[in-house]
């Protein structure tokens, strides 16, 4: 896993920890650090298939300075994302979402891939606290 834009050991060991506890293939994954998104909503962001996984973690939104708790819950919440994508589970392709080969293109907050974010996010809070 190559880890840019950030010295800070804490994000790099929770990172490390996560992907570990996960089970996923560390080479394949890039995490960037990012000063702001450019939708300005986000926190974080991963794109990939079952080769690559490229992640972008804010440290600002909306101008304003993400706290460091956010930061970690969304680091781990990208890195399900990642696995999913490696996995095969969850592909983009032109825009349509396909989880476990379904397509999906509503309600994405409450789509299966973004649930299991969300749960593991939670089991895994105890690593940045």
């Amino acid at each position: 896993m190559r880890i840019l834009n950030t010295r800070n050991t804490r994000y790099i060991n929770l990172a490390n920890n996560v992907a570990t506890y996960l089970g996923i293939q560390t080479e394949a994954i890039d995490i960037a650090f990012e000063v702001e998104s450019e939708t300005a909503s986000d926190y974080g962001y991963c794109d990939g298939n079952v080769e690559y996984a490229d992640i972008s973690v804010y440290r600002k939104i909306y101008g304003e300075k993400v706290e460091d708790e956010e930061i970690c819950r969304t680091i781990i919440h990208e890195l399900v994302h990642a696995k999913q994508f490696l996995e095969g589970r969850l592909i983009i392709e032109s825009g349509v979402y396909s989880w476990l080969g379904k397509e999906y293109s509503n309600n994405l907050k409450e789509s299966p891939w973004e649930l299991e974010a969300i749960a593991l996010e939670v089991e895994l809070q105890e690593m940045y606290k």
